[in-house]
């Protein structure tokens, strides 16, 4: 459990990095004030500080022309802390939507979108809360990438529909959410299944593939080669490696036992 001396240097730390914006990776500050919240959120403490770094990191990166997004994203998480319903946390929301809709950036977009949708849900201004469920579905339809968001949108139509008690369409949002789901838990298990089917396949032609002689070595079949003993392939030491005739000396196992060759040419006489 954090105390107020952890957070007290971590906002030390934080106010260097602010300091210094161009030294400092944008995600690793994010990263780091999430860890801040987190600490806030765990020992009660700190939240002043916490907000007061929060706007100045904003400040900051805005003056050094970096994108504030995740920031005001992680300034409304921090505000959720004092008070869940504020104008604040709103308008921190809607800033960093304003800036990822001037970014181009779809994913980020819509990562936003649901942020609100989510405040909204949570203080109960559902049809707001459909608003930006509305704009989050026309962004996915638009591209195509963003499918893998429908399931959570659908869900949060469903939980927005039933308190206006539209509950045929929350039902439908529902059940779509759930076959969804379901279909890309079966997607995942059937290309699972497929790749360890093709490994499992794909030894015995490893297998035929070798030549009809056996050499020293262990029985397994990527061991590392060392010298091979069978008649088809002695050659003197030196030539190791070598091609002489219709003879070839290879690589075989270093450890007890014995195993058929690699795959090699045909070198027996014709």
């Amino acid at each position: 459990m954090p105390n107020q001396e952890d957070i007290v240097q971590s906002l030390h730390a934080l106010y260097g990095a602010l300091n210094t914006p161009e030294l400092v990776d944008q995600q690793l500050l994010i990263n780091f004030i999430s860890v801040i919240i987190r600490f806030v959120e765990n020992a009660g403490m700190g939240y002043a500080f916490s907000k007061a770094f929060m706007d100045k990191a904003i400040r900051v990166y805005r003056q050094a022309g970096f994108s504030p997004i995740e920031l005001y994203q992680e300034k409304a998480g921090l505000l959720r802390l004092n008070e869940l319903e504020s104008a604040e946390r709103e308008q921190a929301l809607l800033e960093a939507k304003r800036y990822a809709e001037s970014s181009e950036d779809a994913e980020m977009l819509l990562r936003v979108l649901l942020s609100c949708a989510v405040y909204y849900t949570e203080v109960s201004q559902y049809r707001k809360a459909l608003q930006a469920c509305q704009e989050s579905e026309q962004l996915i339809q638009s591209h195509h990438q963003l499918q893998k968001y429908q399931p959570r949108l659908l869900t949060f139509f469903g939980m927005n529909y039933t308190p206006l008690f539209k509950y045929r369409q929350a039902k439908n949002c529902l059940l779509q959410a759930k076959a969804l789901l379901d279909a890309d838990r079966r997607d995942e298990g059937i290309r699972l299944l497929s790749q360890y089917l093709i490994q499992v396949l794909s030894t015995p032609f490893k297998m035929l593939k070798r030549t009809p002689h056996t050499v020293m070595g262990a029985g397994t079949l990527n061991a590392t080669l060392t010298t091979c003993i069978c008649p088809l392939h002695q050659l003197p030491a030196s030539s190791n490696n070598a091609i002489s005739g219709n003879k070839r000396l290879h690589t075989v196992p270093n450890s007890a036992g014995t195993r058929r060759c690699a795959t090699l040419p045909n070198w027996e006489p014709r």
